[in-house]
């Protein structure tokens, strides 16, 4: 695993705030120059790839969990040459990127929450206490995309009504009309059961 300087260009990590349950998270922007332009290569090798910064969310957001989980920098374009295997047409399969990176990487799956499976905020929460790294999938009716969105949550309030993320894609020029400084907005925790499109996914370090 290779150990580089922090970003620069965004803001390195976010805090747990008070009142709210979790722990620092590394976030990185899509929109960094470092990796923006870096070729987010298919598994179909007959397919020229596309950029980064376009369909780049799971490979950050799983670079992310990886530089927080181990406490060192794992950069997107790191990530991304590693899952290439789970990156189609149709976008990246979460399932297969987890398997691949949890494996290169170190980390592990704790749980895994079905699409249809009911979203237990007590049960995140004791996640997020254990120093756990929430990722969820999120549809078009969420405030983060107009697609779909693979971000982490990076904490359940207290009191069990509120969450917040980090949006790898959170600019200031990004989607007009949405939410700006999505990284530093309260959400409440009765609209993510409606926002997600796919699965709930927590990370963490393997257990002796």
């Amino acid at each position: 695993m290779e150990t580089t300087v922090p970003p620069t260009e965004f803001k390195e990590s976010y805090d747990c705030p008070p009142g709210f349950i979790g722990r620092k998270v590394v976030y990185y922007n899509l929109h960094d120059s470092r990796w923006e332009k870096s070729d987010y290569f298919y598994a179909d090798e007959s397919l020229p790839p596309g950029e980064l910064w376009e369909t780049g969310c799971v490979p950050t957001t799983l670079a992310e969990a990886v530089s927080t989980l181990h406490g060192i920098s794992i950069y997107p374009h790191q990530v991304a040459e590693i899952i290439r295997p789970a990156h189609t047409l149709d976008g990246t399969v979460v399932d297969k990127a987890v398997d691949i990176t949890s494996h290169f990487y170190g980390i592990e799956l704790v749980d895994k929450l079905e699409k249809d499976e009911p979203v237990d905020a007590t049960k995140l929460a004791h996640y997020l206490a254990d120093g756990r790294v929430v990722v969820v999938s999120f549809n078009d009716d969420s405030p983060f995309t107009n697609t779909a969105h693979v971000i982490i949550v990076r904490a359940i309030s207290e009191d069990l009504q509120h969450f917040m993320v980090v949006d790898n894609n959170d600019t200031a020029d990004y989607q007009e009309g949405k939410l700006p400084n999505r990284n530093e907005t309260v959400f409440d925790m009765a609209d993510l059961p409606g926002w997600r499109k796919n699965g709930v996914w927590v990370l963490g370090l393997p257990t002796a």
